[in-house]
This record gives structure tokens, C-alpha cells and sequence, in this order.
């Protein structure tokens, strides 16, 4: 880490990144995160230690060169972030460590077999576009990106030998997919309640219905950084996981683990059903019967 700065230097430096600094208790600076709409503060920065953490989950690390690398995309000797994820990919594999993310430029699934898988699951084109959906024609899959997590791919046809054998999914080695919710980045305000789904799929199509305040879990299960993600966001969740036996099982887990930190109600779905399976109205009536 860089040598240690004073407290007016960390103070300047917050404040050239418009970081809006609402009051101080002690060491920590309690400020509006400047990565999402933030109506009261949620960002915080200790300036004697100089770690800062977001508790939606936007930023989190230690060092104010780490915070204007996370929100410019470039560091403080002005290299661009890309050149540094490439820098540090390779590192990281010499060494034979947790690589991370990172994938080949790729073109939007739109105008091939992306586009193709894409508009038979009910995606529309503008919806891949700001989505930024890719397609990967080498490994016949979609690519989509994890907040800034990594990315998870969907492939076309389930793959029938190789590594990839039998399966749909398949993420990026470094994804952390449990440290985020899928979509959280498409939340600016606290909605007055969440919807929670299973997969990336299911969450982008919600959206496109126009359920905005849907969440993806990506697993059948629920992490304590995502519950605790939640508990800033909301006290009311819908947990609308798949209709087979193993969603109906994790419903139930998922609604164990959130306790008395919630209220929660269970979507049950038609048998073998995804909620990409369903229409709007197929989806507001089980919204509506949630108990």
C-alpha cells in the first residue's frame, strides 16, 4: 500500500471523488455511496485504517488508491483498469492462484446464435443490449456479467464431453457469486420489497416484464454477505425460486436463514416451471397467493 496519508489528504481525496461525506463518528467518515443512489449514508471510510465498505455490497476493500480504482477504473499512475485485470490474470495464474475474472472481448449477442438462444427464452434485443450480454461463438455460450464480480456462462447446448460435460452453467474461475445479488446494481432507491429468484436468466426476464425489484441469488441457497446485503435494501422478500423439488426445498431453508430479520413470503410455481417459463400475469397472481 502507498505511504500512509494524513487525515485531510484522505478527506481531499474522497471529496475529489464527489463522495459526499455526511458526518464523522471518530475515524469514520459515513458518506452517500457514490456507486449507487443513496438517500442516506451507507458508505463508510475509516480514516485511520483506510478500509471502506459499502453495506450493499457496491465497494469494499482498504486503501483510497483502491477506492478510485473501483470507482474510475483507473489507478492513481493513471493505468487504465483493464491493463491492470490483465496484469494481475496473468500474475495470478503463474502463480497458480485465485485468477481473476476475466474473459476475451466479445461481441453482444445480438445478430448470431446468441441472439437466436436468446429470443427463444423470451429476451428481447434491447434487453441484451443493456444487459451487455455476449456470446461466446468458442464455447457456444452466452456470457453474462455478475455485477462486477465476473461472469457466469449460459451455455447454448448443454455440452456432451470435456470438462463442461452436462452442464447449463458454468462461471468464470474468480466469480464470486456469492458475494453479490444479481441485479443489485439495477437498484437506485429501496424498493419497497424484493423479489427473489434462482438464476441470472430468471432475474433479467422479471426485469424486462417490468418486476424491477428483482434480485437473483444464483444458487439454490443464500450467503450471509447476500442476507446482509438484503437487510439494506428491504425487510419484505419474495422468495420465488423454481418450481422442482429442489427449489421448493431451499424456499423453505432460504426462508430459515432470513429469521426474524424479515418478512418473507413463499412463491409457489407451477411444477417444473422457472419463473422465465411464466407471464406477467401468471407471475402477479402467484405474487399476490404468496403466503
Amino acid at each position: 500500500m502507498n505511504s500512509k496519508r494524513t487525515r485531510e489528504e484522505l478527506i481531499k481525496g474522497l471529496e475529489k471523488l464527489s463522495i459526499d461525506i455526511v458526518r464523522f463518528r471518530g475515524d469514520e467518515a459515513e458518506c452517500r455511496c457514490p456507486k449507487h443512489e443513496d438517500k442516506s449514508p451507507s458508505f463508510n471510510f475509516n480514516l485511520a485504517t483506510e478500509e471502506f465498505n459499502c453495506f450493499v455490497g457496491c465497494l469494499k476493500g482498504r486503501g483510497i488508491h483502491q477506492l478510485i480504482y473501483q470507482i474510475t477504473g483507473v489507478s492513481e499512475a493513471g493505468v487504465p483498469a483493464q491493463e491492470i485485470i490483465q496484469n494481475k490474470f496473468i500474475e495470478n495464474r503463474k502463480k497458480d492462484k485465485k485468477i481473476i475474472p476475466s474473459i476475451p472481448a466479445l461481441p453482444l449477442a445480438l445478430n448470431n446464435k446468441g441472439q437466436d438462444y436468446l429470443l427463444k427464452r423470451g429476451i428481447h434485443p434491447d434487453i441484451i443490449a443493456d444487459w451487455s450480454i455476449r456470446f461466446w461463438e468458442e464455447r457456444n455460450a452466452i456470457v453474462i456479467p455478475i455485477e462486477d464480480k465476473g461472469y457466469a456462462l449460459r451455455f447454448l447446448k448443454i455440452p456432451e464431453d470435456g470438462p463442461d460435460k452436462g452442464k447449463k452453467y458454468k462461471y468464470v474461475i474468480g466469480t464470486k457469486m456469492g458475494d453479490t445479488l444479481f441485479g443489485l446494481s439495477r437498484i437506485t432507491e429501496n424498493p419497497a420489497n424484493i423479489i427473489l429468484v434462482e438464476g441470472s436468466m430468471d432475474c433479467i426476464y422479471m426485469h424486462q416484464l417490468g418486476f424491477k425489484n428483482t434480485l437473483a441469488l444464483l444458487h439454490a441457497d443464500i450467503t450471509q454477505q447476500q442476507i446482509k446485503i438484503l437487510k439494506g435494501l428491504t425487510v419484505y422478500v419474495y422468495i420465488m425460486l423454481d418450481g422442482d423439488k429442489a427449489g421448493k426445498e431451499a424456499s423453505e431453508k432460504i426462508k430459515t436463514l432470513l429469521n426474524h430479520s424479515f418478512i418473507k413470503k413463499i412463491c409457489v410455481l407451477p411444477d417444473g416451471k422457472d419463473p422465465d417459463n411464466l407471464s406477467k400475469e401468471e407471475i402477479e397472481k402467484i405474487l399476490k397467493n404468496a403466503k
